[in-house]
């Protein structure tokens, strides 16, 4: 019998960027990131197949939070000053 997914894929990524702002982007381990959300490191893998694949869907989400961040900026007319 499987086991229940306790964690959701959310959670890791929030872990993840955890480690990555705590430890640095190339220091980044799949160890630390299941060790802070309480799995083994295989079940990372097995959601996100690799250490690439987990930094790939990280930045992919941020790409996106970027983006809304901007599209919910004020519009200004053309040549107006910015405050």
């Amino acid at each position: 019998m499987a086991r229940t997914q306790t964690v959701s894929d959310e959670e890791i990524l929030q872990a993840a960027r955890r480690v990555i702002h705590r430890r640095g982007y190339d220091a980044f381990t799949l160890s630390d990131v299941a060790e802070a959300v309480g799995l083994s490191r295989a079940a990372i893998i097995l959601r996100f197949e690799s250490t690439r694949g987990l930094k790939l869907r990280l930045a992919t989400k941020m790409v996106h939070e970027f983006i809304a961040r901007l599209e919910a900026l004020p519009h200004l007319p053309l040549g107006s000053p910015c405050r």
